[in-house]
């Protein structure tokens, strides 16, 4: 017998929903840390003791003698859960029948509840990753003199965020012996970090144009630079909209980021999805659809099981109020 979901899970529509995924690249919650695959819903995963991991415990080894004895901790009390998040859109029969034929109205309530879905998955990110006190590192940018960590980038005068980062990044290493290697700017941040002299300087001889995600990243020594662009209403007046930038403004995280997921792999955070489900996409996403009379309406039904996860919040530095 087939599960009861088969008869509702939508495959084409399902399929089509990975290309909006893929194409939406505001959305940064796939992008920063590695989605780790799970089949179960819930379970515990491992923390390994970095102090274990980083001993110098060697010790000289004579003839017909055991080797110096060493160990390490796990801990396995860490677990995750990965709610189900939806959203969905009726179709009735009037509006497909009113329908032009240039409009495909299955494939526009699709991307309608996945981009929904990708907003609530990105919301989430943010609140687990993206603030103050998560992190073991938090730094404050103000103006000169002012007492904060460092002094605001919007000030091209006299801030110094290359030099800035760099300083940080030796905090992390220092504490971890893992260097940052993944810097996610807000995009005011990142508007005011591509026209800082201190960074213009680098290329003045060598490049002409704008100064891409790429090449910021080269100058300030990590491998990769993301801006967290996605935007949402947040308004409860979809007729007053406010439209936000989900991420807020003027902050920095930099963090260490695993480039996938694995045992004694070490990373500031792991994204958990339930591909377990029936019927999901590579992304941990499936579409249903299905019909109820009652309305005289077909529903197209889109669903996401995900849980954002810190595993090692010593492998970050948030930095806020870094721009003016």
């Amino acid at each position: 017998m087939p599960h009861p979901s088969d008869v509702h899970v939508n495959a084409p529509l399902t399929d089509l929903s990975l290309a909006v995924i893929q194409s939406e690249t505001a959305f940064i919650a796939a992008q920063v840390f590695p989605t780790v695959p799970v089949k179960k819903q819930g379970d515990r995963y491992y923390v390994y003791n970095a102090g274990d991991l980083l001993a110098d415990d060697a010790k000289l080894r004579a003839p017909g003698t055991k080797a110096a004895e060493g160990d390490y901790r796990v801990d396995n009390t860490p677990a995750y859960y990965c709610p189900i998040y939806a959203k969905r859109r009726a179709i009735s029969e009037q509006e497909r029948d009113n329908a032009d034929a240039v409009i495909n109205t299955d494939r526009d309530a699709m991307e309608f509840v996945t981009r929904s879905l990708l907003i609530r998955r990105e919301r989430l990110w943010v609140a687990g990753y993206f603030g103050t006190g998560i992190w073991t590192n938090n730094k404050v940018g103000g103006a000169k003199g002012g007492g904060k960590d460092f002094i605001q980038w919007s000030d091209y005068t006299n801030s110094h965020p290359i030099t800035d980062v760099g300083a940080y990044m030796e905090v992390v290493r220092l504490g971890t012996g893992f260097r940052p290697n993944t810097l996610v700017l807000t995009p005011d941040v990142m508007e005011q970090l591509r026209n800082h002299p201190d960074v213009l300087d680098r290329f003045k001889y060598t490049q002409k144009g704008v100064i891409t995600a790429d090449l910021l990243a080269a100058v300030m020594g990590v491998e990769r630079v993301v801006s967290a662009e996605a935007v949402y209403n947040s308004s409860l007046d979809p007729d007053n909209p406010v439209i936000t930038n989900i991420a807020g403004t003027k902050a920095v995280l930099l963090v260490y980021a695993a480039k996938a997921p694995g045992i004694r792999v070490a990373s500031g955070g792991y994204t958990f999805v339930w591909t377990g489900l029936t019927g999901v996409n590579s992304a941990g996403f499936r579409i249903k659809k299905y019909r109820v009379d009652e309305l005289s309406s077909d529903i197209v039904e889109g669903e996401v099981a995900f849980a954002p996860k810190i595993v090692a919040p010593s492998l970050g530095c948030f930095l806020s109020d870094a721009i003016a």
